[in-house]
């Protein structure tokens, strides 16, 4: 269960760094590619700034989330001593 939770945590930080930076890619393309009828501008931009917020919350998410499980080994490891 442990390796499991692990494989998660890593597929979210993979997850998150690439939806930003595919993101940060449609909002520059957005601005470079000249607008040919098959994909409006507003729709790039708007793509990747869903893209980059979904990547950054995620990003934010994972953080925490370890911030939270450091704190719950330490707090642990503080009841078993007292113990």
């Amino acid at each position: 269960m442990v390796e499991f939770s692990k494989k998660v945590e890593l597929i979210k930080i993979y997850l998150a760094v690439a939806m930003c930076i595919f993101g940060c890619l449609m909002l520059t393309a957005g601005f470079c590619v000249a607008p040919l009828g098959e994909i409006h501008q507003s729709v790039l931009i708007g793509f990747g700034e869903v893209l980059t917020f979904a990547g950054a919350l995620i990003g934010i998410n994972y953080l925490y989330s370890s911030k939270h499980k450091e704190l719950e080994k330490k707090i642990m490891g503080q009841t078993e001593k007292q113990e």
